[in-house]
């Protein structure tokens, strides 16, 4: 079949669901004058420049022999080293007209905006006042920078600081005649409390009542909280915003944390605020991560909105104490849960436990096995509830003395969109077995050669929401056993193997896995295991793609479900069932897809194969 006779919108999709593999855009785009195009849109979508580097100039002369790449440009991360860099980087960042993300770094401190080289100036605001944007991001260690100018930026929606920024005083009173954009995204790290004060206080010159950033119809708040000042500036914007949906909040150390953020809420925002996120970074620290926390998360009771509850734990030490988990702060955060949100449908919580002394200490797995318990112990009303999503996970990182950070020892399920009662014991009424790998699998650290992949069974009976996410219909993972050719392939002895199917028999796909998979790792060496998954990534999107647009396109009444076998028969083939004609396009390029087509080949892109 030629390029020709597939629809444009089906070769469109299946290039877009490649954005994030550069090699197979590159080999896509060789291919012929028709993907030229396309795969350019996302080879160049986001482009980093470093004005220490040669990219600048190279990108340039990209920018020269091809003029039309520049409406190709949709982000850039722009990291400034000097303050006068000539005429040659002016020119190119002119030559950007489209830009909806832009990230401005300088990781230099103490110089100041003013310095600058004026044409240097000019470029950077003017794509910063492009009607395009909608996202910047601002990590500039300056002095005197101008935010007055944000006031121009008439569809900017998401604003990101980085690092504190000294804001420049101006005492002009000149009219603009204009609102100042309304933002829906705004997040901050910590130390820049003052700077985001200042933002949020700042009104448009020779206007007293009109804000240069409108916080009003906020949705989106993240926010770390470090010192007083990222305190005051939370709980400036909270009161202000009257629309807000998420809220993350990150507390590090000893910081004043969240207490009074019930009356920080503005009274409207209790009413829309479905999604909240709590995250606590402890360094060197031995008490508690929730103490004094479940007080104030039990003032929030009564948000009818709240959907999802996402509780995340970093603890950095040489020794983490063992105590950990033990007290009985926990047990009352599951009692907040359940009697303050009574439309809870989500709660998650991830424990990072990271090491900073070599040798790891002796006591560390006895804590890690303790924190596995947690929902056993403590997490009992969450962990069983039958309308709760419950998500669990606890990782064991070590630093070394490069400040790499190695994962060891993966502990513990990440239940995803699946009931937590079911993972351990099977009970319940069981309507799908899912083996999540490589995406979810479950690791440890044996060698520097190889890696041992645990498959773990889940089994639920609400799934619609995962096979939503895949755009697939019943889409299921098993296990098979390996045959003589797939061990030659593999170069070593292994009993099974990891395979993607549709509909498989539940009830016996469980007690064979139960039995199995648990109690008999599978050894795979980490070049074959990272091929398998990409080709697993690979093929799904592909799936994805296909069956979303064929849907579209013959206006089938139900997705269809495909069954996609990475080493076996080597075939996809199109279920038919509650579909009475998938159409020309499925039934014969689908179903005649030949065996080499379904093998790791297809990690070299090639539009034939594909289709």
């Amino acid at each position: 079949m030629s390029w020709s006779a597939i629809p444009v919108e089906i070769v469109t999709e299946i290039i877009y669901n490649l954005k994030d593999s550069y090699t197979a855009l590159s080999s896509c785009s060789q291919t012929c004058k028709t993907l030229l195009p396309i795969c350019r849109q996302h080879i160049f979508r986001t482009i980093h420049l470093d004005s220490q580097s040669d990219k600048i100039l190279s990108f340039g002369g990209i920018l020269y022999r091809g003029p039309e790449i520049a409406d190709y440009v949709r982000g850039l991360s722009f990291k400034l080293h000097a303050s006068n860099l000539g005429e040659d980087v002016p020119r190119v960042l002119n030559k950007l007209q489209k830009i909806c993300e832009f990230t401005l770094l300088w990781p230099r401190a103490h110089d100041d905006w003013e310095d600058f080289d004026e044409s240097l100036k000019q470029s950077i605001l003017r794509i910063i006042h492009s009607p395009s944007l909608e996202n910047l991001i601002l990590g500039l260690f300056v002095n005197k920078f101008p935010f007055s100018t944000l006031v121009h930026c008439t569809n900017l929606t998401s604003i990101f600081l980085l690092c504190p920024i000294t804001p420049l005083i101006e005492h002009q009173h000149v009219a603009i005649g204009r609102k100042g954009p309304q933002l829906i995204n705004f997040n901050f790290l910590g130390h820049t409390g003052d700077t985001v004060l200042h933002i949020f206080h700042s009104r448009v010159p020779g206007e007293v009542d009109i804000p240069i950033v409108d916080f009003s119809c906020l949705r989106d708040l993240g926010c770390t909280i470090t010192d007083s000042f990222d305190k005051a500036a939370a709980a400036e914007i909270l009161g202000h915003s009257e629309k807000l949906e998420a809220l993350c909040a990150t507390i590090q150390d000893s910081s004043p944390g969240l207490h009074g953020l019930s009356r920080w809420l503005n009274p409207l925002s209790r009413i829309t605020l479905k999604k909240l996120k709590i995250s606590f970074i402890l360094k060197n620290e031995k008490r508690d991560p929730f103490q004094g926390h479940c007080e104030e998360l039990k003032s929030l009771a009564g948000i009818v909105a709240l959907e999802e509850i996402s509780v995340d734990c970093v603890i950095i030490d040489s020794e983490p104490s063992r105590k950990l988990g033990s007290s009985k702060e926990w047990s009352r955060l599951s009692e907040v849960l359940r009697n303050g949100f009574p439309e809870l449908k989500r709660f998650s919580m991830d424990i990072k436990v990271v090491i900073t002394a070599a040798p790891i200490p002796r006591g560390v797995k006895k804590l890690i096995t303790a924190l596995e318990t947690l929902p056993s112990r403590q997490l009992n009303w969450v962990s069983h509830h039958s309308d709760m999503n419950f998500h669990f996970s606890v990782i064991l990182k070590r630093v070394d003395d490069t400040g790499e950070e190695e994962e060891f020892l993966s502990s513990f399920e990440r239940y995803s969109e699946v009931r937590y009662k079911h993972g351990g014991s099977g009970g319940g009424n069981v309507s799908y077995i899912m083996v999540y790998a490589p995406p979810f699998m479950f690791l440890s650290h044996e060698s520097t050669s190889s890696l041992r992949m645990r498959l773990r069974v889940y089994a639920g009976t609400q799934t619609r929401e995962v096979c939503k996410e895949w755009g697939v219909g019943r889409l299921n993972f098993g296990l098979r056993n390996v045959s003589r050719p797939e061990k030659k392939l593999l170069k070593m002895s292994c009993r099974y193997l990891v395979v993607i199917r549709a509909r498989c028999s539940t009830s016996h796909c469980f007690n064979f896995l139960r039995g199995h998979a648990r109690n008999d790792p599978v050894y795979i060496p980490k070049n074959t295991l990272a091929r398998a998954y990409r080709t697993t990534r690979l093929l799904l999107s592909l799936a994805k793609s296909v069956v979303a647009l064929a849907n579209r396109t013959f206006a089938f009444p139900h997705l269809p479900a495909l069954v996609l076998d990475l080493y076996g028969d080597r075939r996809m083939e199109a279920s038919k069932t509650g579909i009475n004609d998938p159409g020309s396009f499925l039934s014969s390029g689908i179903t005649r897809t030949s065996r080499q087509h379904a093998s790791p080949s297809l990690l070299r892109p090639r539009p034939r194969p594909l289709l």
